[in-house]
């Protein structure tokens, strides 16, 4: 904490410059990794929402951490829902 303030006072011409970091993997096994999974989750879901309307529509309805919990009434549109998750 304090060689970082020190070095914020230390330059004058730019007092308030920072530099942001970005992580580019998902980190796990800390504290808000529930949180990082379903917000990566989510981005990848409304990324794809034109692309698979229904697919995208399941997953964001029947989606617990990282499994899917859904029902179909027959099997074939048991079969649909798994062709549109799980492509061939």
């Amino acid at each position: 904490m304090k060689s970082i303030n020190n070095e914020i006072v230390m330059n004058q011409i730019e007092p308030y410059k920072f530099q942001v970091f970005r992580f580019k993997r998902v980190m796990f096994g800390v504290n808000v990794s529930p949180f990082l999974l379903s917000a990566t989750i989510k981005h990848h879901i409304e990324k794809c929402r034109e692309q698979y309307p229904a697919a995208t529509e399941m997953l964001d309805t029947c989606l617990y951490v990282d499994d899917v919990i859904s029902g179909a009434d027959d099997i074939s549109q048991a079969l649909k829902y798994q062709r549109m998750l799980i492509p061939a």
